[in-house]
């Protein structure tokens, strides 16, 4: 039996009750403290892994779903409906479709849809509920393991979001349900238009590359994640993820139950509880939008960067392609000319 850190099992109904108490939303509750001056403040660390019940009805038939479809071998809770990864102290990353027109983000920023970058207040302070493991492991991986800029971080953005393979999944297997849920409009926006490095590359260039050069292989590949899959796919890359859940079909609760068999613990209570949240709930949401502008620009610069390489080196291999057709030409050309000079010399 594991336990977290704050004293419940995940094997029984202890936890989920928990950490409800633990993540109340907290806009409501930093009203009764905004008149404390040093409230605590979250301590993210890069690599924290965030799961979330956010609020409204499409989180409650994910839960559904889960609960009597896809892991129905679970008996216990804590369940989420999402989950996210913490990239530094106000961004973190995750696979997700477009905001509903009448949700508002705590900062105000837009959101976009697919694999995007998200604030950390407004992942977590309207959350229904909300839990956050970390691997002490992650510290071995140096600051830079999940900087924007590395390519398994800025190569993923944009990349399209898609649940098709539970979808497909559950009307194989409860038809009904899915029926419904096709009636009620909840199985619309689940796909998303991919911007992502590879798809910038474009098929019409990659054609064209293979049509030359049959044996090329190119680096970045079009993709399309749910939310726990973008997850897996990232900690598997750094190396906090064993190869075996490399291609496994996790839903969020599932991945939750993968991480603590592996070491990982629950830090909600110390680092990012409903009183920590409150000073961020209470804080300036200017350079909150600023860093979350300044991500998404640097993310936009990064994906472009790593499209622009995969498209260079093919353009090199067509120019060393070139010169060595121009080559083997000037080869002839020469000789047919001096074959016509020993010629004329015999006339």
């Amino acid at each position: 039996m594991v336990y977290s850190r704050d004293g419940c099992s995940r094997d029984d109904g202890r936890c989920n009750a928990r950490l409800e108490r633990l993540a109340r939303p907290a806009r409501k509750r930093c009203t009764t403290l905004s008149n404390i001056r040093l409230m605590p403040e979250p301590k993210p660390v890069p690599g924290d892994v965030v799961f979330a019940v956010s609020r409204g009805k499409d989180p409650r038939l994910n839960i559904a779903l889960q609960r009597w479809i896809l892991d129905p071998a679970r008996k216990h809770g804590p369940w989420f409906s999402h989950v996210a990864l913490v990239l530094n102290d106000r961004l973190a990353l995750e696979a997700s479709t477009a905001p509903a027109a009448e949700d508002k983000s705590w900062s105000g920023v837009e959101l976009k849809e697919g694999v995007r970058l998200i604030l950390l207040p407004d992942l977590l302070i309207d959350a229904e509920k909300a839990c956050v493991l970390r691997t002490p492991a992650a510290a071995t991986l140096g600051p830079d393991a999940f900087s924007i800029q590395k390519p398994h971080i800025s190569t993923a953005y944009g990349s399209e979001y898609s649940i098709n393979i539970f979808a497909d999944y559950v009307r194989q297997t409860a038809p009904v349900i899915a029926s419904i849920a096709d009636g009620l409009g909840y199985s619309t926006g689940w796909t998303s238009l991919p911007v992502d490095a590879a798809t910038q590359v474009g098929n019409d260039f990659r054609t064209q590359v293979l049509k030359t050069f049959p044996q090329h292989k190119f680096s970045l590949e079009a993709r399309t994640y749910y939310c726990s899959e973008l997850i897996v796919a990232i900690l598997g890359i750094v190396g906090l993820l064993p190869a075996q859940y490399a291609n496994a079909k996790l839903t969020p609760s599932g991945l939750y139950d993968a991480l603590l068999a592996n070491g990982w613990e629950v830090v909600t209570q110390e680092d990012y509880s409903p009183e920590a949240l409150c000073s961020w709930s209470e804080s300036d949401k200017t350079p909150w939008q600023t860093a979350y502008y300044f991500g998404i620009g640097e993310a936009q610069f990064w994906r472009n960067h790593w499209s622009f390489e995969e498209m260079w080196g093919a353009v090199e291999k067509f120019l060393v392609h070139t010169n060595e057709a121009l080559d083997a030409w000037k080869d002839k050309f020469d000789r047919l000319r001096g074959t016509r000079a020993e010629l004329r010399k015999g006339i």
